[in-house]
């Protein structure tokens, strides 16, 4: 089933448990569609690089909110202190989630329900 489904779309929005994009991506590449997730890049899935690209096909990862809205916000701001000549030593990201639409008050349409800390890293 999930190679006819695959056949008969442009495009695959994989939003299945991390563990099952790779077999995704697999079928994806069988015939030529791109796919799209909402999880890190694994070992696994960076090795079919190449065969996409040899493909003409884009497996593109981490788009969503976390991975994906958080760290281009967070890059955002880190380069933005790059560019002055500031130096970022440490970086905590509080991670959010899609509120009912009547709540949706800010301009990316969501909000932060937790204090889950995540440190991205220490520069000198």
């Amino acid at each position: 089933m999930l190679d006819s489904l695959i056949a008969r779309h442009d495009i695959t929005v994989s939003l299945l448990p991390y563990v099952f994009h790779v077999m995704v991506a697999k079928h994806c590449l069988v015939h030529k569609k791109n796919m799209v997730t909402t999880s890190y890049v694994k070992p696994e899935m960076r090795a079919l690089d190449e065969e996409a690209k040899k493909a003409g096909v884009i497996i593109l990862n981490e788009i969503g909110l976390d991975p994906g809205i958080d760290h281009m916000s967070a890059m955002r701001i880190i380069d933005h202190i790059h560019d002055r000549g500031g130096a970022v030593l440490e970086f905590y990201s509080i991670c959010g989630a899609l509120p009912a639409p009547e709540a949706a008050d800010n301009p990316f349409k969501y909000k932060f329900p937790g204090a889950q800390r995540g440190r991205y890293g220490r520069e000198q």
